[in-house]
């Protein structure tokens, strides 16, 4: 480095290292008052001369210092952000902070660009945006780069973004936030406390100001980030009022508005937290779809979907949501013997019940809880699960009663049964026999073991049996 003070322009100096711990300063001839620094690079480091290269680190780790950095045939590469213009019109400032984020989004293109401006309680200031990335609720793509007093000391503090912001980006400067010894990395302090409040605030703003004001904006931000929104919409009150009416629930019709669901589920919401089999021959029957509550943060927001539109969300699968869907039914002795004649099977508990649609004879479901008591109970358990672990399932599971894990629920509504009740002459059992192969076809989608082909034989020699 040559450089000459314009405290003694007749005098220069020169600085030489070769990148170890000993240096040469020694007195040199005066040149024009400024300092020139020349880098020479290892041969296995030349990509770093090329002006492409050169320009884009220079523009990213250099864009807020207040003197211009020329690069060859780039020109300036260090262009003053957009907010630290306060008389750019709104359209020219979104044009720019768009120019401006895309320089440190490596991955994705920014959607939109959120401005962050400064309070009385921090002074941080710059941009946000929203990545164009199709996100699942576990994706964490956060992107936060960070100056203080000009300069870049941290391009990666994806901490300062909430947890639910996955999805997004930012640029942020700010005199107050102290580096760490190394300025590598920022204090966390209450000023760096004070600033993931500001910045989880500015997203909230300008989600809100989106929806309002950009409403082809707002449908790619939902339609690319649904599943990351459902589990932020649980984060804040304010969020969850913002995304509601625009996100949706996957369902065995499809991704639907939860106020879909609640409307041809009339004021019910059936959630699966299983492999669906018998609810969605079931509740497809009555074209209703059943929300797959297995998906990232479906369940807890279908929940407060529901309390909120004063519907109730059935849990099938459980003993409880089959509550709230089949209806026992007592049936006098002769006609529970018939029944069992007709349709009892190992492990399958019969229970005569009324449902709709009437068309819908018998629905096998499997017992999730009896089947979790059945293999906590095995001996093996022991050996995969910790003994206190496995004490607290335990005694969950003592609360559920044992024996079958299946429930077979004849539809006493259904014209079908009641004749068959009432028919004689061996036709009867062929009938019961390929009735019994469709409920074990249709289970045999959830999680509950069913001899497939077993099944297909009796479906196939009843059904014969029946055209001789």
């Amino acid at each position: 480095m040559h450089t000459t003070s314009w405290k003694s322009p007749d005098e220069g100096w020169t600085f030489s290292s070769q990148g170890g711990e000993q240096y040469l300063l020694s007195p040199a001839d005066a040149r024009p008052i400024g300092s020139q620094v020349r880098l020479k690079l290892n041969a296995e480091h030349s990509v770093l001369a090329q002006e492409g290269v050169l320009a884009e680190l220079l523009g990213r780790h250099c864009a807020l210092l207040p003197i211009p950095i020329h690069v060859g045939s780039f020109g300036v590469v260090n262009t003053p952000p957009p907010w630290r213009d306060p008389d750019l019109p709104a359209v020219r400032w979104r044009t720019l902070a768009m120019q401006f984020a895309g320089r440190y989004e490596r991955v994705f293109t920014p959607i939109c660009v959120i401005p962050i401006h400064p309070t009385d309680k921090c002074d941080v200031r710059g941009v946000l945006w929203v990545q164009d990335g199709g996100t699942y609720g576990t994706t964490d793509n956060r992107n936060v780069s960070v100056f203080v007093r000009g300069m870049l000391v941290d391009d990666n503090a994806r901490r300062l973004l909430p947890t639910w912001a996955g999805f997004c980006g930012a640029v942020i400067e700010s005199d107050a936030l102290t580096p760490t010894a190394s300025r590598e990395s920022l204090k966390q302090d209450e000023m760096y406390r004070a600033t993931q409040d500001h910045l989880q605030e500015a997203l909230i703003e300008g989600l809100t100001a989106i929806e309002r004001a950009e409403s082809a904006t707002w449908r790619r931000v939902v339609r690319r980030h649904n599943e990351a929104l459902l589990g932020a919409a649980l984060c804040d009150d304010r969020l969850y009022t913002l995304l509601a009416d625009s996100l949706k629930v996957p369902t065995s019709q499809g991704d639907l508005p939860l106020a879909t669901v609640i409307r041809q589920g009339k004021g019910k919401v059936p959630v699966s937290t299983a492999d669906a089999g018998h609810e969605a021959v079931l509740f497809g029957a009555q074209q209703i779809p059943v929300v797959d509550g297995t998906r990232y943060a479906v369940l807890p927001f279908c929940r407060r979907g529901a309390d909120k539109a004063g519907a109730t969300v059935i849990q099938v699968g459980t003993r409880e949501g089959e509550k709230a869907i089949f209806k026992p039914e007592g049936v006098d002795a002769p006609t529970r013997a018939r029944l069992e004649e007709l349709f009892g099977a190992p492990g399958r508990k019969l229970v005569p019940a009324r449902y709709a649609p009437s068309t819908l004879p018998l629905v096998l479901a499997p017992d999730h809880e009896a089947a979790l008591k059945a293999r906590l109970e095995a001996d093996a358990a022991d050996k995969r699960i910790s003994s206190a672990l496995l004490g607290l399932a335990r005694r969950y599971t003592e609360t559920i009663e044992g024996g079958a894990q299946a429930r077979l629920f004849i539809n006493l509504d259904a014209p079908l049964v009641q004749t068959l009740l009432e028919a004689k002459g061996p036709r009867q059992a062929e009938v019961a026999r390929v009735l019994n192969a469709l409920a074990d076809l249709f289970a045999a989608g959830s999680t509950h073991e069913v001899d497939a082909a077993s099944a297909f034989e009796n479906l196939a020699g009843g059904l014969s049996s029946l055209l001789v």
